[in-house]
Order: C-alpha cells, then structure tokens, then sequence
C-alpha cells in the first residue's frame, strides 16, 4: 500500500510538473509574434534590417553605441529594431515607447558583393555550414528561451547601401547585394514597465556576441 501511495504521489508531482512546464512554454510563446503579423516576412525584416543598419553613418549607429543613447536613430512605426556588438559584450539602457514590438538578431552574419565576390547568392552554401556551428542564446526577463532554431532565417539576395561611414569600415559609400542568415525574433510589445533582454552568439571561432538591453517601456 505505501508503495502503492508513493507511485501515485510521485506521478500526481510528475503530472504537475508536466502541466507548469506546458503553461511556462505557453507563457514563453506569448512573447513572440509572427513577423508577418507586421506586415513582411521574416525574410523582408531581416533585409530591412540590414538595410537600416548599413544606411546609419557610424557616429549615430546603434551598433557603435555602447549606452543605448543612440537606441531611437531612425526607428519608426510598430516595430524597433535591436542590435549586438561587433564582436564582444555591451550593455545598453534604452527607452521603447508602449505598444512597439522589437525585432532583432541573436545572432546573424551576411555575405555581400565586392570585387571579391561577384555573387552573393553564390556564397549560400558556405554561410548555411558557417552558421550550422553557432550556439545562440536568449533570455528575457530572466526567462531562459528555448527551442531557438525556429527562428532561423534566411534572406536575400537583397539591396543595401553603405554610407562613407559605415559601421564596419567598408569601403564606401556603395550599394550592393547580399545575403543573410542567422536568428531574428519578433518580440511582441512589453508591458509599460522594466524588462531585460540578453543575448549571446557564439560562432566556435573567437568571434562572440554579448548582449543585454535594460528596457524601460513608457507611454508617452
């Protein structure tokens, strides 16, 4: 009998356990939307992000800005984009109006046209294998995130321009073609409030991002 008991305690706890773990992946599912519940496929947010990155000369690129002060450049409508680092940790505040949802890379790399390469679409398979071997990170809110391959995306090819003091030196000014791969999630608006995203990418080479946004939500 007491066997008996501690079978059905332990599978009534198991029962339990199984039941948070659903609500807590419900819960976890709720931060995230679609992208096309924004009116472009992951695939269209991807490039537009790169285009909005590449377009900002470096002294008002978000990317260069260590304190989050630079978080508004040119940011408009429903939905901010955030950024990592080249390479290494940061640490940024920044203040997001109510309602405005974020999408933004863990991790992401592109391969784009020079004297060099003369086709990006060509570059696809070395940069699927190059990514094939990251290991991404995200937690929000002190909530670790799960399952992130279903963010994987791919773009392109795709038209940017780089003005003459872009972020990453290159020559410039230029407009080219280029593809993308990498983890983009659109984050759903957060509650008016305090909220925390980090995150890390990691390419099994050296090269590693380290990210964490202090967010405060405000109505304005």
């Amino acid at each position: 009998m007491r066997t008996s008991m501690r079978v059905s305690i332990v599978s009534c706890l198991f029962a339990i356990v199984q039941l948070l773990g659903v609500v807590g992946a419900a819960r976890a599912a709720d931060l995230f939307a679609a992208p096309s519940e924004y009116g472009h496929s992951q695939a269209q947010w991807q490039a537009e992000w790169w285009q909005w990155l590449l377009s900002i000369p470096t002294p008002t690129n978000p990317l260069a800005d260590t304190t989050g002060e630079l978080c508004p450049t040119g940011q408009h409508g429903r939905v901010w984009f955030l950024v990592g680092s080249i390479g290494g940790t940061v640490h940024r505040s920044c203040n997001v109006p109510s309602g405005t949802a974020l999408f933004f890379p863990i991790g992401n790399t592109q391969c784009y046209e020079d004297a060099f390469t003369p086709s990006a679409a060509a570059c696809r398979p070395d940069l699927t294998a190059y990514m094939d071997g990251w290991t991404v990170r995200l937690a929000i809110d002190g909530r670790a995130i799960g399952r992130l391959n279903r963010f994987r995306g791919q773009a392109g090819p795709f038209v940017e321009y780089s003005p003459l003091d872009n972020v990453y030196g290159d020559p410039g000014p230029v407009t080219t073609r280029a593809i993308d791969d990498g983890w983009y999630v659109m984050l759903r608006p957060l509650s008016v409030g305090e909220h925390v995203i980090h995150f890390t990418a990691d390419d099994g080479y050296g090269f590693l991002v380290d990210a964490t946004y202090d967010l405060s939500v405000v109505k304005y």
